[in-house]
């Protein structure tokens, strides 16, 4: 909820350049681009015209390995405070930080989303219309903070991406933590970002062209000793690249092991959360299975025996295919093909075939009215072996700031779920209506925005509810505090009780400066499944003198159903640059209705030199504190990954 009104916030559309054609500058070596005399200006809005407070510029070029960003910031003080690779600081857009969008294929296309804070800390993702997917690129950035601002050197190797010989797309932003100021390249007023790129003009033969073949092996091994249990795994990938846009993965035995552990939550629709992505076989690629309702779950694909991935992009289409053989799912072929006859349009297919009968095909669209900013979505897809469809259709208008309308209709036969796409759609035999109306307002630092959300599920078959939403946020603040009001009113008829009405109110505020630099309290309370709730919820996090960031978060929840206190001490610790890592999670729990009282001390211990390579260390354990301190559980996990790439 507050990410989300982070994400709100941090979207404000600034006066960009005019001009749509950039031509970067060729270099010889990279450090040629501090002699590059040509420079693109990101604009802020002023109070003094002579004030150069708020400035940046961004000097482009590229040599024949990769593309050059130099980005020469001033503001007045710095807001940044993770480390690291993919941190939540930047995923949320709460903090300092440079950001790139590469349509490398064309604009309007399928794009890389490359963020930087004055710290070092990258992100790297891959975005279409679709949404936000995982890519892990072989990002460089080399950062520098001055007394009036900062710099950021970007470096992005041609090898970690695939492209088409066409006119690419661009985007740059800029945020500005302190004033909520986002800076743009080009101006853009709506969310369709992709649609906002200009062209990238860039003369193919200067650059290296890769070998006949271009193969990374990724073995990887794993111990773990749990409960005084010895395993051992073994397996890995090999993962082969021809020319720009195609990419072969073999995969045998993968390591599927999560080391990272999830801050426990209460969710008040007692539906489960649907963890992101991050196993490297499923990484690669990941944007080009989606569909606007996605059918494929990656995360429910478990136990892997072997698997096969193959994907080919151009400056039109883009095809992906997985062969997989999973011990509980089957043999499976999952397939995608895009068709783009427009920057504005693409037209998807869907494949999925399985020997368990978990078949499935679809067709879908997605299409953008430039001059009434309108989106347009629909889908249409088949369990072949239920005859069960489903119908989506989406409409969207939105602008930042100003007033944002999305409205949502989807139909669902009975039948349709199978194990791939299981909590991607939560219900089938139901016809879903979803309409959300927000307006945003911000001026000097002050900003407002209300924002009203319905949702309703009915069985198709019988026009029983299933459930109901209604939902009223309302935020206000004078930067970097801010006020949170919701009333939420709704029927889970899902859950089968007596009583499915819950009718809450949440009150919150708190303090942010960056994403460890803040502190949240939450207090929910009112009628819930024929009872009465009461839920407080706070977290504080902290950064250490640039080096530790701790944070402290804990809920204390009361209803008819639930009786317990949770609370986990967190962190991310730097202790050599930023290759090596301490996160160590310490978590209490206290069920009242259960009886039960548990203390988790976990921690990971990861280094990572380079691209593809890891050495991992964590360790578990769980306590029983119900009659004095009783070893529950122990694991410890020890794991090394070794890129290897072989170029000819």
């Amino acid at each position: 909820m507050i990410n989300s009104f982070i994400l709100l916030l941090s979207m404000i559309s600034m006066m960009g350049n005019t001009n749509t054609n950039i031509v970067p500058s060729k270099l010889n070596s990279v450090s040629d681009i501090y002699k590059c005399p040509v420079y693109y200006k990101l604009e802020a809005v002023k109070k003094n015209k002579n004030d150069s407070s708020d400035s940046s510029i961004v000097y482009i070029g590229y040599t024949k390995k990769e593309m050059v960003f130099l980005f020469k910031n001033w503001q007045k003080g710095i807001n940044a405070s993770s480390r690291g690779k993919d941190p939540q600081g930047l995923m949320n857009n709460n903090e300092d930080a440079v950001y790139i969008l590469l349509g490398a294929n064309g604009k309007g296309k399928d794009s890389y989303w490359i963020g930087v804070n004055p710290l070092g800390a990258v992100l790297d993702k891959a975005i279409s219309s679709s949404g936000i997917s995982e890519w892990d690129g072989d990002i460089k950035a080399n950062c520098k903070v001055r007394k009036d601002g900062w710099d950021a050197l970007i470096e992005i190797p041609f090898s970690s991406i695939s492209y088409s010989k066409c006119i690419w797309g661009l985007q740059i932003l800029r945020l500005e933590m302190n004033k909520m100021l986002l800076q743009y390249l080009f101006p853009n007023k709506t969310n369709n970002i992709l649609q906002s790129e200009g062209d990238l003009v860039l003369d193919f033969k200067s650059i290296k062209n890769r070998g006949k073949f271009d193969v990374s092996l990724i073995p990887s091994a794993r111990a773990e000793i749990e409960n005084k249990n010895i395993k051992y795994f073994a397996g890995g990938t090999i993962r082969y690249k021809n020319g720009t846009n195609d990419l072969l993965d073999i995969a045998i035995l993968p390591d599927y092991s999560e080391l990272e552990a999830d801050v426990q939550q209460f969710n008040l629709n007692r539906l489960p959360y649907n963890y992101p992505e991050k196993r490297p076989y499923f990484v690669e690629g990941s944007s080009l299975i989606k569909s606007p309702v996605s059918l494929f779950r990656s995360r429910n694909v478990e136990n892997i025996l072997y698997g096969l991935k193959y994907y080919d992009i151009t400056s039109k289409s883009s095809f992906i295919t997985y062969l997989i053989d999973d011990t509980i799912m089957g043999k499976s072929s999952i397939s995608r093909f895009v068709y783009s006859p427009s920057q504005a349009l693409k037209v998807g297919s869907y494949f999925q075939v399985n020997n368990n009968g978990n078949n499935v095909i679809s067709g879908d669209f997605d299409g953008y009215i430039k001059r009434i900013n309108l989106d347009l979505q629909g889908q249409l897809s088949n369990n072949v072996n239920n005859n069960s469809n489903l119908y989506y259709l989406k409409l969207s208008r939105e602008y930042n700031p100003g007033l944002s309308m999305v409205a949502s209709y989807t139909s669902i036969d009975s039948q349709f779920i199978n194990p791939f796409d299981k909590i991607n759609i939560y219900f089938d035999g139901a016809n879903k209506w979803n309409a959300n109306i927000s307006y945003y307002y911000l001026q000097n630092k002050k900003y407002v925005l209300p924002s009203f959300k319905y949702e309703y599920i009915k069985n198709k078959y019988n026009g029983n509810r299933i459930n109901d939403d209604y939902d009223f946020s309302f935020t206000a603040g004078y930067l970097p505090l801010f006020a949170y009001l919701e009333y939420d009113y709704s029927h889970l008829d899902y859950l089968g009780l007596p009583n499915s009405k819950t009718q809450t109110v949440t009150i919150g505020g708190g303090y942010m400066r960056s994403s460890w630099n803040q502190v949240i309290f939450t207090y929910t309370f009112g009628q819930y499944l024929g009872g009465t709730i009461s839920q407080f919820s706070g977290n504080v996090m902290m950064n250490l003198y640039n080096m530790a960031n701790i944070g402290l978060v804990g809920y204390k929840i009361k209803s008819p159903f639930d009786d317990m206190f949770v609370s986990q001490i967190y962190g991310q610790i730097s202790l050599y640059r930023k290759y090596l890592f301490l996160k160590p999670y310490v978590n209490y729990t206290m069920d009242n209705i259960a009886n039960n009282k548990t203390l988790s001390v976990n921690g990971i211990l990861s280094f990572e030199p380079r691209y593809m390579s890891g050495v991992y260390l964590a360790l578990s354990q769980v306590y029983d504190l119900n009659n004095g301190i009783v070893l529950k559980s122990n694991k410890d996990v020890f794991k090394i990954q070794v890129g290897i790439s072989i170029n000819k």
